[in-house]
């Protein structure tokens, strides 16, 4: 159906599909950068941080102390189980990072929204997770246009051309660069500095997207932090530098990041993921011209007179700026804009 019509069906609240509207408008501009959470990856049946400390608990000594009885911080709780792989003698894992990667499930599959957003038209991307499930669904997608093109992984060096995720906590493709320990965070600016300067980067001349994340993280705080200084007290969602899709939001974040990054809330459990579904699907929609229904023959069916009144006009006004070689001209510029939003190709005829 025509994008106009999939946002309507989509059942999402106006302020959500607005909020939907300047997110892909940022796309179209190529000023958006998705930062994925673990919350993403938990519907492939990702454990969350804290069920991922039990599971590398119970590999390494069942009977190490839970954290939660103890009020240990996650960070702490880590920590031991890393100083218990390194004294003993017999443990067959030579890092906490090689214990993650044989302790994630092998045969989690991408899920949808890995998909979604992975067909999102842009190059940036950013997470905190270890697994690679959305590479495996950017490579995918990446196959149906040029089958040599593969996303580039980066852990410990600022990113190149093409598409990119930056893994903010390393990765399991390379266990040594993996960031979970009270230890690894306090090292975390002498080693990476590098990659918080890409995300600080970011935040100041892009917008980001966060997408399962609970704005809780230690490192991307102190990075926050520091781009909040730099920028000084910005009011208003378009001084935001970023937007968080958030599932059981709680009252008090609203306060917290007001002015700096904007929370939409989805909902609570089973139903905020769905509507996250349904979030991305609007969004991907309405992010790429060239699936406009007004210049797509898929459509051309369901155009009625005023649709192809529009068109025949738009056409017109292109051949006159055309014959005057007007393109140049900031209302030129600004028309063929609008023409490659509406996914006319080419918007521009070459002189000849």
């Amino acid at each position: 159906v025509p994008n106009g019509d999939v946002a309507a069906a989509s059942g999402l609240p106006e302020g959500t599909l607005g909020q939907i509207g300047q997110l892909a408008r940022r796309v179209r501009s190529g000023k958006l950068v998705v930062f994925m959470g673990a919350g993403l990856s938990m519907s492939s049946g990702m454990p969350s941080w804290t069920e991922l400390l039990g599971l590398l608990s119970k590999e390494v000594d069942p009977q190490l102390p839970t954290g939660a009885e103890e009020g240990m911080p996650p960070l702490d709780r880590a920590w031991l189980i890393e100083e218990r792989l390194r004294v003993d003698p017999e443990s067959r894992y030579d890092s906490l990072g090689s214990l993650v990667k044989e302790t994630l499930p092998k045969d989690a599959a991408p899920s949808l929204n890995h998909y979604l957003i992975a067909s999102l038209p842009l190059d940036e991307l950013v997470t905190t997770n270890y697994d690679d499930l959305f590479e495996q669904a950017s490579d995918a997608v990446l196959a149906r246009h040029d089958k040599e093109k593969k996303i580039k992984e980066i852990t410990d060096e600022p990113p190149g051309d093409g598409r990119w995720i930056l893994k903010l906590h390393g990765s399991v493709k390379k266990p040594e660069d993996i960031v979970l320990s009270r230890n690894d965070y306090l090292d975390y600016s002498s080693r990476r500095a590098a990659l918080a300067g890409v995300v600080q980067a970011v935040l100041l001349t892009r917008h980001m997207l966060f997408i399962g994340f609970s704005m809780s993280d230690d490192n991307f705080l102190k990075i926050a932090h520091d781009v909040r200084q730099a920028i000084g007290d910005r009011q208003g969602d378009e001084a935001a530098v970023g937007t968080a899709l958030a599932i059981n939001i709680r009252p008090y974040m609203q306060e917290l990041w007001s002015g700096f990054i904007n929370l939409v809330d989805m909902g609570k459990d089973d139903l905020g993921a769905r509507e996250l579904e349904i979030f991305l699907d609007v969004l991907l929609s309405e992010s790429d011209a060239s699936i406009s229904y007004l210049y797509n023959p898929t459509f051309e069916g369901l155009l009625d007179d005023q649709d192809r009144v529009v068109r025949d006009s738009l056409d017109e006004a292109a051949k006159m700026i055309q014959e005057a070689d007007a393109w140049g001209s900031p209302a030129g510029l600004m028309f063929q804009e609008l023409l490659d939003e509406l996914g006319r190709k080419p918007s521009r005829v070459p002189r000849e």
